[in-house]
């Protein structure tokens, strides 16, 4: 099982490594694809327990709050949205745990085991409890679809091979976890995230008015610079119209 496990990570770490940037969008599309595929076929066959999740995305999330600074500044605001909508996730065994952070940065992420922060950044930037409520929808989707457990699961069953090994094969994991693959994550995420706003109550138009926002705060510019093929997040406008025609034909 642990060699099949490495051979695994392997062909997915050369896919990314060798595939050449000069390749058309079509095929670097279709070959993450792909390889989303051969991910997923792993993450299934090496899966976590919920009970595992929690633990190992519980102890991460202890270390780096005692790297940032915690406030409870609209702490309460926070838990009342996250806890209204967590009600309607698949996975409810997933207990979930909301901070915020004290950074002007304007952002929101999550880690395994329910654990969602937001920053007083973002807090100061949202003009709706609706477009808030999109921004943790989103955090929670990527708990809820299992975005956040692949990455942890990856990193610890690549700990199971100990030694040199272990770094090396955590090394290329660390790489999965933050290249293209989550591109169609986050448009997943989006997705549900519009899903579980809506049934919670909220309108959905808050996520459309986020996005024009985040747009705004001049994310795009620096979008520009890069390929889009090699981006860990997809491009504003593209979410946009991703999220534009899911609302219209599923909500």
């Amino acid at each position: 099982m642990k060699k099949l496990i490495a051979k695994i990570i392997l062909t997915l770490g050369l896919i990314l490594i060798l595939t050449p940037s000069a390749k058309p969008q079509e095929e670097l599309d279709s070959l993450f694809i792909i390889g989303k595929d051969i991910l997923e076929l792993f993450g299934q066959m090496t899966e976590l327990t919920d009970e595992q999740e929690i633990d190992y995305g519980d102890r991460i999330a202890a270390q780096f709050n005692q790297q940032v600074t915690i406030t409870s500044q609209d702490q309460s605001k926070v838990e009342r949205i996250g806890n209204k909508i967590s009600g309607y996730v698949t996975r409810s065994v997933i207990p979930y745990k909301f901070r915020v952070i004290e950074t002007d940065e304007v952002n929101a992420f999550s880690m395994a085991g329910g654990n969602i922060w937001v920053t007083t950044g973002l807090l100061n930037t949202v003009e709706t409890d609706d477009e808030l409520a999109f921004v943790i929808a989103h955090e929670i989707s990527h708990e809820d679809k299992k975005h956040n457990m692949r990455r942890v699961q990856i990193l610890f069953r690549a700990k199971e091979f100990g030694g040199e090994e272990a770094e090396y094969f955590t090394m290329i994991a660390q790489n999965l976890a933050t290249m293209p693959f989550a591109k169609y994550q986050e448009f997943e995420a989006d997705e549900w995230g519009a899903y579980l706003m809506h049934k919670a109550g909220y309108d959905t138009k808050g996520a459309l008015d986020f996005f024009e926002k985040l747009s705004k705060l001049g994310s795009d510019e620096g979008e520009k610079d890069l390929g889009y093929i090699f981006r860990t997040h997809p491009f504003t406008k593209d979410r946009i119209s991703n999220l534009k025609k899911y609302i219209k034909n599923n909500l």
